[in-house]
């Protein structure tokens, strides 16, 4: 399937970081999966998108941040997702694995880590109230500092985050708390 991203308004006419010749980023995506649905969900995909003068952010060296249009970059990988429901409980986990590529240089794309791994709780009705815990585990990534040679490179070290929220339905409406981080 292919796709395009236009520019945003931002990237094309900011004051401090707009770039008027940016044009679109065209892609062509190839995905192949498997769904299983009895006593548990499980479903597995590989997939690689091709994309052709992708919109890249950058940090220029006074801080601000900048746009262009790099040649060509491709992303794949594979992605895993089993999920189950126990009564009122209600699990899903999901692993996706990421190789991101800017291929004319060979380098890997900014900002992009190499896996992620996303867990979904859901308590049901217990004397009324909803809960949710979600989390996400993200790899390492890095990220350039700079237009051009020599970058100075950035690595961004993994990171989890945690969230929660509590639900309570009252006729029409629905109160929550929500906290995350």
């Amino acid at each position: 399937m292919q796709k395009s991203r236009f520019p945003s308004m931002k990237s094309l006419n900011s004051t401090s970081s707009g770039n008027p010749e940016l044009i679109d980023e065209t892609g062509r995506n190839i995905e192949f999966g498997v769904n299983y649905d009895l006593f548990l969900h499980l479903k597995a995909a590989v997939f690689q998108n091709n994309i052709y003068n992708m919109i890249k952010s950058y940090r220029r060296l006074d801080g601000y941040k900048s746009y262009l249009n790099i040649g060509k970059a491709r992303i794949s990988g594979i992605e895993i997702e089993l999920g189950k429901r126990f009564g009122k409980f209600n699990f899903n986990i999901n692993y996706t694995l990421l190789d991101a590529i800017d291929t004319d240089s060979d380098d890997p794309l900014d900002y992009v880590p190499s896996s992620q791994l996303n867990l979904f709780m859901q308590v049901g009705e217990f004397k009324g109230f909803l809960m949710n815990l979600w989390g996400i585990v993200v790899s390492e990534s890095q990220a350039k500092i700079g237009k051009k040679e020599p970058f100075e490179v950035i690595n961004i070290p993994k990171y989890t985050l945690l969230n929660c929220s509590i639900e309570k339905s009252i006729g029409q409406f629905n109160i929550f708390i929500k906290i995350e981080n």
